[in-house]
């Protein structure tokens, strides 16, 4: 075969075999470590994968707490809102109740003023006519 010899019909070299199986097992090697550097990429792709998930799970428990705790502060909101108007309601009242006082203030002092003039009167009557009969 070294001499170029011919098996059916075509002409065989060894030193072409002993490249193209070089060139095969090169090609295998390279083949071989495209595979190995997949695995290894698709077991890190698992892993993130993995992780991912796990982020996942916790930010959704994450929203379920939070819309718990939404839920909770809306009902104090709605509760100090329900505290605010009846506040509103009492400070309303005592507003009208003091605007009431100060009426009530205003005729006492009306009605002490006029108390007082008309005892001053009765004084003056009363030594007008006390004074006659004596």
């Amino acid at each position: 075969m070294e001499d170029g010899t011919s098996l059916e019909g075509e002409v065989s070299n060894d030193r072409a075999v002993e490249i193209a199986a070089d060139e095969a097992s090169s090609k295998i090697s390279e083949l071989k470590e495209r595979i190995t550097d997949l695995e290894n990429e698709n077991g890190t792709i698992i892993r993130e994968n993995k992780e991912y998930k796990q982020k996942i799970e916790e930010l959704k428990s994450s929203v379920r707490d939070l819309s718990a705790e939404n839920v909770n502060l809306k009902k104090q909101v709605n509760k100090v809102q329900s505290e605010n108007k009846a506040s509103q309601v009492v400070v309303a009242r005592a507003a009208q109740l003091e605007t009431e006082a100060s009426r009530l203030q205003h005729d006492l002092a009306a009605a002490t003023s006029d108390l007082k003039e008309s005892s001053e009167e009765l004084s003056d009557l009363k030594r007008i006519f006390g004074g006659d009969e004596s």
